[in-house]
């Protein structure tokens, strides 16, 4: 397996020195993207066996709004989706 590097909000100027010793050392740098922050160390170094994990997102709506989001959607009053 190669060497990995696992970058989170690096900004440009660290993110270049940071890329040629790499590129120099042949250690392969992964930017992980903030929507990526709850994902296992093991699926953001792309490792064999570990897997995304889906997030799940459930927003509940009552009163006058429901009525509103039921008849737009279909759903209710209940929007679920995976992000």
């Amino acid at each position: 397996m190669a060497q990995t590097i696992l970058l989170f909000r690096i900004n440009r100027d660290k993110y270049a020195v940071i890329q040629n010793v790499c590129r120099t050392l042949g250690i392969r740098i992964i930017d992980v993207a903030r929507k990526d922050y709850s994902q296992k160390l093991g699926t953001l170094a792309q490792i064999q066996g570990f897997t995304r994990e889906a997030k799940n997102m459930m927003v509940g709506i009552s009163g006058r709004n429901a009525d509103f989001f039921g008849n737009e959607f279909g759903s209710g009053g209940c929007i679920s989706g995976r992000i």
